[in-house]
């Protein structure tokens, strides 16, 4: 799976009325998704964090802790480029993270998934705290570590990787992506609920791996 993020909408959701520490946001978010695609480098084949202008005509591209980070380029905007990304490679996989409706249903035209900024943050953190929680309490054999160093932090860290707790993240994201405005009282669904659609399959499929 590829991820795009429409980078300066999530840090507007994020981060409002807090222009001022944009920039450190900004290496706060690469760092933190850095992290994550480590932890899901079996699932998550690569994350762009795509945003708009830039000081050049054409699209700039750099690499952050493993994440590519895109200008789009002067007077272009992210929506711009994330469009002529999916429509171009309509085969891949593709989420789309972005609270710009315009944009996602566009995206979703073109075969791609997408997802809020707030589900994809907690499923971010979710992980990397799920996995640090493993690494410290549940120690696994040298062969299931996956070890990585992270920005800013000089020693490396033991990780350990495992399917724990995997199925219930999967279904909080799903039930914060159906829900809007209503509490969910439980994570688990009533027994005697009808049989999943295609539809909700795939959507689960692809939750999983972003969980």
């Amino acid at each position: 799976m590829i991820i795009i993020v429409d980078g300066y909408n999530l840090l507007k959701q994020l981060y409002p009325n807090n222009k001022e520490n944009l920039e450190l946001h900004k290496k706060t978010l690469f760092r933190k998704l850095g992290v994550y695609k480590k932890i899901k480098q079996g699932t998550i084949k690569e994350i762009i964090v795509v945003l708009d202008g830039g000081s050049l005509v054409h699209a700039i591209r750099e690499v952050h802790h493993g994440v590519t980070v895109l200008e789009a380029g002067y007077k272009r905007s992210a929506d711009d480029w994330i469009i002529e990304y999916v429509d171009r490679y309509k085969t891949q996989e593709i989420t789309i993270v972005s609270m710009d409706r315009a944009l996602c249903f566009t995206c979703e035209q073109h075969g791609a998934f997408s997802m809020g900024v707030f589900d994809f943050a907690h499923a971010v953190d979710q992980i990397i705290k799920n996995t640090v929680i493993q690494r410290e309490f549940t120690p696994a054999p040298a062969s299931n570590t996956l070890k990585f160093a992270e920005a800013n932090i000089e020693t490396d860290i033991e990780i350990s990787i495992t399917d724990v707790n995997i199925d219930d993240l999967m279904s909080d994201g799903a039930l914060m992506r159906q829900q809007k405005k209503h509490d969910i009282a439980t994570k688990t669904p009533p027994k005697n609920t009808a049989p999943l659609s295609k539809q909700d399959k795939n959507l689960i499929k692809k939750l999983k791996k972003i969980y």
